[in-house]
C-alpha cells in the first residue's frame, strides 16, 4: 500500500479525485481507504476532506451523466443497424471474461492479503496463548512445591508443639523440685543474730521488719503474768540485776526468738564479746558464740 499524507490528499482533491481514485492509487479497497484516513488524521482535519471528496463525487457523476447523454444523442443521430460477426461476438465475450478475470484476481489478491494478515494474527495469538499456558504451568509447579513445603512445616510445627508441651511439664516439675530444695536449704540454714556491746542487735533476715520489743522489755522489768512459760520466768529472774541497756538488748533478743520460731527458722547468737546477757543465756541452756 502506498503512503497517504496530507499533501497527497490536497493536491489530488484539487484535480477532482474521488474515493475510488485514491483507493485505486493506494491499491486498497474504498472501505480500507476510509479506515486508514480515520486512523491517521483527526476528525476536525478530515471534515473538509470528506466535503471535497463529496463534491468531486457529484462533479464526476454529473460529468459522466452529461457524457452518457451526449453519447445517446450521437447514437440516435448516427444510429445504424449493426450486425456482429461470429468472430466479433467471440472477441466481445473474451473481453467480458477478461474483465471479469481481472476483477476476480483483484478480489482474490485482496482476500490473500487478508488471509495473510489473519494468519499473522493467529500466529501471534497462539504465541501469547502458549506464553500464558507456560506461565500458568510455572505457577502450578510453584504452588505444588510450596504446598509440599507447607505440609512439611506443619508437621514440624506439630512435633515442636508436642515437644514444647512435654518440656513445659518437665520445667514445672523441675521448678517445684527446685523450690522444695531451696525451702529445705532455707529451713536448715541458721539465721545469725549479732549482739554488740553497745546494746545493738542485728539480724539480716529481719532487717526490713520494724519489730516492737517494748512488750518484752515491760514483761522483763515488771512482775506480770503475760509470759507464763518457765524459760521466760527463769530469764526474768536472772535479769533483775542487769543494767537497763542490757535488759533492752535481752528484750530485743527474746522478740527475735519468737519471730524466728514462728517462721520455723533456726538461729545462732553471736556476741561481739562476753557480756552479762551472753552469760545469762548460757545459764538457761541457750547456745551463744563469742567472737572475741
Amino acid at each position: 500500500m502506498r503512503r497517504i499524507d496530507g499533501k497527497l490528499l490536497k493536491n489530488n482533491l484539487k484535480k477532482g479525485w474521488t474515493i475510488s481514485d485514491f483507493a485505486s492509487y493506494c491499491d486498497i479497497s474504498e472501505e480500507e481507504f476510509r479506515n486508514c484516513l480515520q486512523k491517521k488524521f483527526s476528525e476536525s482535519y478530515l471534515q473538509p476532506i470528506w466535503r471535497d471528496l463529496k463534491k468531486n463525487e457529484k462533479a464526476r457523476a454529473k460529468t459522466k451523466k452529461n457524457a452518457e447523454h451526449k453519447s445517446d444523442c450521437i447514437q440516435v443521430v448516427d444510429k445504424k443497424p449493426q450486425i456482429l460477426t461470429e468472430e466479433q461476438k467471440i472477441n466481445f465475450q473474451q473481453e467480458e471474461l477478461k474483465e471479469k478475470e481481472r476483477k476476480i484476481r483483484g478480489d482474490l489478491c485482496s482476500k490473500e492479503k487478508e488471509y495473510k494478515s489473519l494468519q499473522d494474527l493467529k500466529k501471534e495469538s497462539c504465541r501469547k496463548l502458549q506464553e500464558q499456558r507456560n506461565f500458568l504451568d510455572e505457577i502450578y509447579r510453584q504452588i505444588k512445591e510450596k504446598e509440599t513445603i507447607v505440609l512439611k512445616l506443619m508437621k514440624e510445627s506439630q512435633v515442636i508443639d508436642e515437644a514444647m508441651a512435654k518440656n513445659r511439664v518437665l520445667k514445672l516439675d523441675k521448678e517445684k523440685e527446685l523450690q522444695q530444695v531451696l525451702d529445705k536449704i532455707k529451713s536448715l540454714k541458721k539465721v545469725s543474730i549479732k549482739c554488740y556491746s553497745d546494746g545493738r542487735v542485728e539480724c539480716e533476715e529481719l532487717q526490713n521488719q520494724d519489730l516492737d520489743w517494748s512488750q518484752k522489755f515491760e514483761n522483763l522489768t515488771e512482775d506480770t503474768t503475760d509470759e507464763a512459760n518457765k524459760l521466760f520466768i527463769q530469764i526474768r529472774q536472772l535479769a533483775e540485776d542487769l543494767p537497763v541497756k542490757e535488759v533492752k538488748q535481752l528484750a530485743k533478743l527474746l522478740t527475735l526468738f519468737d519471730v524466728l520460731k514462728e517462721q520455723g527458722k533456726k538461729y545462732c547468737i553471736l556476741f561481739e564479746e562476753e557480756t552479762q546477757v551472753s552469760a545469762l543465756l548460757e545459764l538457761v541452756d541457750i547456745q551463744v558464740k563469742i567472737l572475741n
